[in-house]
């Protein structure tokens, strides 16, 4: 009870670390992100300090705030989709897991056999070995 009371708290501040790491520049950690680089060949968030960058140089910026209630519809939309497609790379996942297991069960399979076989083969060998002696003690 006490692991279990510890792991969905663990994993409640591993989500809230997430939530507000959403929000901090990819260039600047320490810096959130404030504005919405709206060009075309950007389309980003950034903070401050990028919107000073060269590489935004003659770019449009609009509040972070204002650009994502503009695009809240579209963003869900792209969140639902990139959910969709983690459940079915999830699945894939557990696919190709569940094939590594058969194939690995098919291996040790396979290796039994093979064990098996040179078992008889020796014990044939051995046999015939003893039935060739037997006749060369018993020839005149």
């Amino acid at each position: 009870l006490t692991n279990n009371i510890a792991r969905k708290l663990a994993l409640k501040i591993e989500k809230q670390k997430q939530e507000e790491s959403v929000f901090q520049c990819a260039l600047h950690p320490s810096k959130r992100v404030e504005l919405f680089c709206s060009s075309p060949e950007c389309m980003k968030p950034v903070c401050v300090l990028c919107s000073f960058d060269d590489a935004h140089k003659n770019h449009n910026f609009k509040v972070f705030e204002k650009a994502f209630e503009i695009n809240r519809e579209s963003i869900f939309t792209r969140v639902e989709r990139v959910k969709q497609i983690l459940g079915q790379v999830d699945k894939e996942i557990e696919d190709v897991k569940n094939q590594v297991s058969s194939l690995e069960n098919d291996k040790q399979t396979v290796q039994q056999s093979v064990k098996d076989l040179c078992n008889k083969i020796r014990d044939w060998v051995t046999k015939r070995e003893t039935e060739l002696l037997e006749t060369l003690e018993t020839s005149p």
